[in-house]
């Protein structure tokens, strides 16, 4: 995770800090740092190169997701990268199947939550300011990409 020289900060409720602490130990990595927080109430932190959010956005609402990614271009430094990793939908919000299945949970389970579309979080990215969108599918996910 960390190499020689990089730092990493892991940003997360206080229950999953404690799990991502247990198993970074086992590991021996170095140069992790932990930030235990709500993503909607507290501050990221500043200063960063690179942030990966990862199945975070299906748990909130459109508007609270475009606060989130306005937070994280304030806490990146200049020409800073976000990538985000979701269960993405497509625009019918019928496939993937899983992805359909998964945003009937968030629904039913969230006070606002679903999985987005690609093209939904590529319309935040620029509300929110970013630019130099990509999209990239790996075997079995997407990543969306953008630079501040």
């Amino acid at each position: 995770m960390a190499k020689k020289g990089i730092s990493v900060t892991i940003f997360d409720t206080p229950e999953t800090i404690e799990i991502a602490k247990e198993v970074i130990k086992k590991s021996g990595v170095k140069n992790i740092n932990f930030l235990q927080g709500d993503f909607l109430a507290d501050d990221f932190g500043r200063d960063y190169d690179l942030i990966f959010i990862s199945q975070i956005l299906h748990a909130y609402s459109e508007d609270d997701n475009i606060m989130v990614l306005k937070k994280c271009r304030n806490a990146l430094n200049k020409n800073g990268r976000i990538v985000i990793q979701e269960f993405f939908i497509d625009k019918d919000r019928t496939h993937p199947v899983q992805a359909a299945l998964f945003s009937i949970n968030m629904l039913a389970n969230t006070s606002g939550g679903r999985c987005y579309s690609p093209e939904e979080v590529k319309r935040w990215y620029l509300k929110t300011g970013f630019r130099k969108i990509q999209k990239q599918l790996l075997a079995d996910s997407v990543l969306i990409s953008a630079e501040k």
